[in-house]
């Protein structure tokens, strides 16, 4: 039984991973902001630009790897056949789903005023 439960999430993690850290990037990006805005980050210098604007981009070049790496990890090997092809090619395309989707996210942190809109 414990046999199967490990194969079954590692199937899960391997198809559905890079979808759960797009959700965890998107959710850290706003509480980000939240308390960054809340307790005054914006206005801390930092790098050339705020102490806000450098954890929000750091934030998503570590989403930016981990989703690289998983995406890399499914296509390490040989070539696969029948239902590990399958599996195979929906870790690939969920991974550049969630890249694409890490990017979106992380456009505005780079395009607008940190915590300005009243």
């Amino acid at each position: 039984m414990e046999a199967f439960r490990k194969r079954i999430a590692g199937v899960l993690w391997q198809g559905g991973g890079p979808f759960i850290v797009w959700a965890l990037h998107f959710f850290g990006l706003y509480v980000l902001v939240a308390a960054g805005c809340t307790a005054g980050w914006a206005e801390l210098p930092l790098l050339g630009t705020s102490l806000l604007r450098v954890l929000l981009i750091a934030t998503s070049l570590l989403a930016m790897a981990w989703i690289t790496w998983l995406l890399l990890r499914a296509h390490r090997g040989l070539p696969p056949r029948g239902s590990r092809g399958l599996l195979a090619a929906a870790a690939s395309g969920s991974a550049w789903l969630a890249l694409v989707g890490v990017v979106w996210a992380s456009a505005p942190a780079l395009m607008l005023p940190m915590c300005s809109l009243k």
